[in-house]
């Protein structure tokens, strides 16, 4: 039904639209729970009406409108919980869907590897938990999902690459019980002096934040640890690791070997 929904930028007559009906919502939903002071109602975002103007005076807010009129908004750019959310009367008709796939298209094309969604709501957590995301323990309101992305590799890949990524107290303490936050193992190809992966290998996990202190990164290619490092070092960053802008993780495509020959 909305294969052509576009979200577009709000303007100064969307935000005033959402807004009045995020208020309209909000007061059916204390109808309610004054009548049932027990029930399990449905409820807006106007709980962060401040957070939703904040982000349209800084122009991240977007909309989906239907006849001129904004039905429907979405914002967060991935480092930070997006919101969306569509109006009550056009709820059950695939718009949200729409809103989301096209989300998910956007963070592909950017290479992002982990989004950030806020859930305040069963029928919000349950919405989202179709697309794939998940809180990071029972009780959180957040939901978070990664993003795998494929490479495709110029012959088959026989061999196999290890990277684990360590905080840094879990790092000195290998060996009493520290252990890396991800694990990352991936088939690989080694040709002209690179190690290619076969997809995307980061260090992105179902969390808003990474470990704290500094980090390290330590990679094995069939069992034989070939590198070990600080992530953000001039060494490590020459070997194949970067910082994606999108989403804050530190990613790698492939590994350059000469590195370790001229180290």
């Amino acid at each position: 039904m909305f294969a052509r929904m576009e979200l577009i930028k709000a303007t100064d007559e969307d935000f005033h639209f959402v807004r009045s009906w995020l208020a309209d919502e909000e007061k059916s939903y204390q109808r309610l729970r004054g009548d049932d002071p027990y029930g399990d109602f449905d409820r807006g975002f106007w709980c962060n009406l401040s957070v939703i103007e904040r982000n349209f005076e800084q122009g991240e807010l977007e909309v989906v409108r239907i006849g001129g009129k904004a039905v429907a908004f979405h914002f967060g750019r991935f480092l930070s919980p997006g919101i969306t959310e569509v109006h009550p009367l056009y709820r059950d008709k695939g718009l949200g869907t729409a809103i989301v796939r096209q989300l998910l298209a956007r963070a592909s094309s950017l290479r992002v590897c982990r989004l950030h969604v806020s859930c305040i709501t069963q029928r919000s957590a349950q919405f989202w938990e179709k697309f794939g995301f998940h809180p990071r323990d029972a009780d959180a309101d957040d939901r978070y999902k990664i993003l795998d992305h494929p490479i495709e590799l110029p012959l088959a890949a026989p061999q196999m690459v290890t990277v684990e990524f360590f905080g840094e107290g879990a790092w000195y303490t290998q060996g009493s019980g520290g252990k890396p936050y991800k694990t990352v193992d991936l088939p690989c190809v080694v040709a002209d002096g690179r190690v290619l992966l076969s997809a995307m290998c980061h260090d992105a996990v179902a969390d808003r934040d990474s470990p704290g202190g500094d980090r390290h990164v330590r990679v094995v290619l069939d069992g034989e640890t070939i590198f070990q490092d600080w992530i953000g070092t001039g060494s490590s960053n020459a070997f194949g690791f970067g910082r994606n802008p999108h989403c804050y993780t530190t990613c790698a495509d492939s590994f350059n070997l000469s590195v370790l020959k001229r180290a």
